[in-house]
């Protein structure tokens, strides 16, 4: 078991390779759980550990101009990668994205804002 500082080590060390490595595995399993979250138009959405940022693409074109994703992840290389991908596909207007940990999340969760 990793600590969470070997861990962040670790994501920011792999960001840049991390699709290469895991997208054929991972990519049918987030496909289908994003069908299943079935984000609509408008919505704000939080996703944990963005990683890569194919999630938030999908997200983000799912919530549309009205809507905004947001996302956390503890790691700054996964942030920057996720960033490029935002802005290539063209909706990095509709994401906010934060390093952080999931375990003292930096939103408002009592009013249930971002």
């Amino acid at each position: 078991m990793l600590s969470k500082a070997e861990t962040k080590a670790l994501y920011n060390k792999i960001s840049k390779a991390y699709d290469l490595l895991s997208d054929h595995s991972e990519g049918p399993l987030r496909e289908a759980g994003l069908k299943m979250l079935a984000a609509k138009p408008g919505e704000t959405i939080l996703e944990i550990g963005f990683g890569t940022g194919h999630g938030l693409v999908w997200l983000a074109r799912a919530v549309g101009d009205s809507g905004k994703v947001h996302g956390i992840d503890v790691a700054e290389g996964m942030m920057a990668v996720a960033q490029g991908l935002l802005r290539h596909k063209g909706v990095a207007d509709r994401a906010v994205l934060r390093c952080g940990d999931a375990e003292d999340l930096p939103y408002d969760q009592t009013a249930g804002q971002f």
